[in-house]
């Protein structure tokens, strides 16, 4: 099972936004052909700044031109909640946690560190990777965060603090999404 996170901050706009889509789209459409493999997209953004999750997509439930809708409509316009978001996913019995008979993984999109409001700076860091744990421990589920952009201000720092170092990819140029899906792969081909 895979489930894919995207950050729908507003500053995950442009080219960093239209390859997320296009990314989801392309997990939708390979896991759709693949037996046995199942996944949920979900969107992390704000209304106003009170946190929000949308699950817009779970593959055992919808058909894939569902996916293709809510991708062509979507927009990204708001904070990054980030760790309240995975908060909630837990809480709300989002994720599927792995088991004997399958394996589970978390890919985060996103292009910086948690802000939404009051929520924000190291707190907010300690937050996330608090739930990160969490949804590693509990769960059972392995985790990847893709960074989108250039690590100004330390940034691509704070995002591996929240995700791990070894867990934590940076994606400097928004239209090599082409990393996301050999890094699946490989974890997929090791099974």
């Amino acid at each position: 099972n895979i489930h894919l996170t995207i950050d729908a901050s507003g500053s995950m706009g442009g080219e960093r936004w239209k390859n997320s889509i296009k990314m989801a789209m392309a997990l939708g459409k390979a896991v759709d052909m693949i037996d046995g493999l199942n996944i949920q997209v979900s969107m992390r953004e704000t209304d106003n700044t009170t946190p929000v999750i949308s699950m817009i997509y779970d593959s055992r439930a919808n058909k894939l031109n569902h996916l293709k809708m809510l991708l062509e409509v979507y927009n990204c316009n708001s904070m990054t909640p980030e760790g309240l978001c995975l908060e909630a996913m837990l809480k709300k019995k989002m994720l599927v946690p792995s088991n004997a008979e399958m394996d589970s993984y978390l890919i985060n999109l996103c292009d910086g560190a948690p802000g939404a409001g009051y929520y924000g700076g190291t707190a907010a860091i300690n937050h996330t990777k608090n739930q990160v744990k969490r949804i590693n421990n509990e769960l059972g589920i392995k985790h990847v965060g893709f960074f989108f952009g250039q690590d100004s201000y330390g940034s691509f720092d704070r995002f591996k603090q929240m995700y791990g170092m070894s867990q934590s990819k940076a994606i400097a140029d928004a239209n090599n999404a082409t990393q996301i899906a050999q890094h699946m792969n490989k974890e997929l081909m090791q099974k």
